[in-house]
């Protein structure tokens, strides 16, 4: 899990550099915007199974290949595997200001959709001005 929520902020960080050095119009702003509030939230979601699976007792049945050996199955089960996680996504090994890594991702996901939102919604509301 850790893997997919770094790769979707390496897509939110490529999308806003795309966005910023193509200097789109209008609709290219709409969806750049689209593409970067989904990669948001889909890190959002991750990384809130990631916090949830970390406050669940006991064994996780749902973490059963460490990512090394994930990609030597099957696409399909790979892409499972990396949604759901590995046998380490229910440690709690580092945590800075009572926070763990998981719920500072979450935090971090949440905070980098506020721009994309904004714009979406700013261009809503100026649409519905001219009505």
């Amino acid at each position: 899990m850790c893997f997919s929520q770094r790769l979707l902020l390496a897509v939110y960080a490529l999308l806003s550099m795309a966005a910023v050095l193509q200097a789109p119009g209008t609709q290219g702003t709409l969806h750049y915007a689209r593409a970067t509030l989904g990669c948001t939230l889909a890190g959002a979601l991750l990384a809130a199974r990631h916090v949830w699976l970390q406050g669940a007792s006991g064994a996780i049945p749902v973490c059963p290949v460490p990512i090394g050996r994930v990609f030597e199955q099957s696409w399909s089960e790979a892409a499972r595997q990396l949604l759901l996680g590995g046998p380490e996504c229910s440690s709690l090994t580092w945590s800075f200001l009572d926070l763990t890594l998981p719920e500072w991702s979450l935090l971090a996901f949440l905070l980098l959709a506020v721009p994309p939102l904004s714009c979406l919604l700013a261009y809503r509301f100026r649409t519905l001005a001219r009505s």
